[in-house]
């Protein structure tokens, strides 16, 4: 079994993320959460930091996974070719809905929300 191991070295090899609020705008947008205080703004730093660190990892001798535990096996399902009759209920079940977004069915938000919300973000521009 082959297992990589990290440093306490290696977390301050590499800097810590900072979000401008541009880059706020756009992960909230991604997100489609808004970051309402500091806190959450840190949060998300330390996680893209947490993620920098295990995405700089030398995982080259490594063989990948298919599956969770290497003792087992795990056979892969065939892919399902997705047809045009799978297409089209799909667009006539989006007809139905009352809010869309890029072919999705945006559900209503449940609980009380702030005033405030999300702005939105050009897409072609990220």
């Amino acid at each position: 079994m082959s297992l990589f191991l990290l440093s306490r070295r290696s977390f301050s090899v590499l800097t810590q993320i900072k979000i401008d609020p541009n880059m706020q705008k756009k992960l909230e947008h991604l997100s489609l959460i808004s970051f309402q205080n500091e806190q959450t703004i840190k949060k998300v730093e330390q996680t893209i930091h947490s993620s920098d660190i295990i995405h700089q990892a030398n995982v080259d001798h490594l063989e990948p996974l298919y599956t969770l535990v290497q003792t087992e096996l795990c056979p892969l399902r065939q892919e399902d070719i997705v047809s045009n009759e799978k297409t089209l209920q799909t667009k006539q079940v989006l007809k139905n809905a009352s809010t869309t977004y890029e072919d999705y069915l945006v559900a209503p938000m449940i609980g009380k929300r702030d005033s405030q919300t999300v702005e939105k973000v050009d897409t072609t521009k990220l």
